[in-house]
């Protein structure tokens, strides 16, 4: 016959020791217990019983560790519901992340447009070219405006015009001319 498990006692286990002042219960028997004698059958439940007495009673309260296993259940559920929420974060995040990649890509494109737009309308180099333009155009409105003199009668307008032509003409120079000194150009 094997031998029963032995198992350790719980902590708050009462220590049993076998009781041979104890009543004898009337036990029901099996069918074909008659195989066996009644004292033997009696011997076997008396050594067994208190073996099985000390089992039931190291393991009859299971009540905490229930409770710790459906505390632990509901940890885990929470855990779980967090996990999602985070999986769920993270998707928005990326998405997030995503558009923000977007945007910095045109934010750089726009950002180097203007740059060549400045460096093409506000460089020194163009605006040493327009000075140079303005004052060229300036010039010949002044040689245009002699050739024409000769047959105009009208000699304050004239006058007034060649004198706007030519202030603006050497303001140009002078600018151009300072700017020049300061290597600026």
């Amino acid at each position: 016959m094997d031998k029963p498990p032995i198992l350790p006692p719980r902590e708050d286990a009462v220590a049993l020791e076998p009781a041979n002042d104890q009543p004898k219960l009337d036990v029901k028997l099996p069918v074909n217990i008659n195989l066996l004698s009644y004292n033997e059958l009696l011997e076997l439940i008396n050594q067994h019983r208190d073996k099985l007495h000390w089992f039931c009673a190291s393991m009859d309260s299971f009540e905490p560790i229930t409770e710790e296993v459906k505390r632990l259940k509901n940890q885990f559920k929470e855990l779980e519901e967090k996990f999602s929420k985070l999986e769920d974060g993270k998707v928005v995040i990326q998405d997030q992340i995503a558009e923000l990649v977007i945007l910095e890509s045109e934010y750089t494109k726009k950002y180097q447009n203007l740059q060549q737009l400045i460096r093409s309308n506000y460089s020194k180099d163009v605006a040493k070219r327009t000075m140079l333009n303005k004052i060229k155009e300036n010039e010949q409105k002044c040689d245009e405006l002699e050739i024409n003199a000769k047959g105009s009668l009208d000699l304050d307008v004239f006058l007034k015009s060649y004198m706007d032509f030519k202030l603006d003409y050497h303001m140009q120079k002078q600018k151009l001319n300072v700017l020049s000194a300061q290597n600026n150009f």
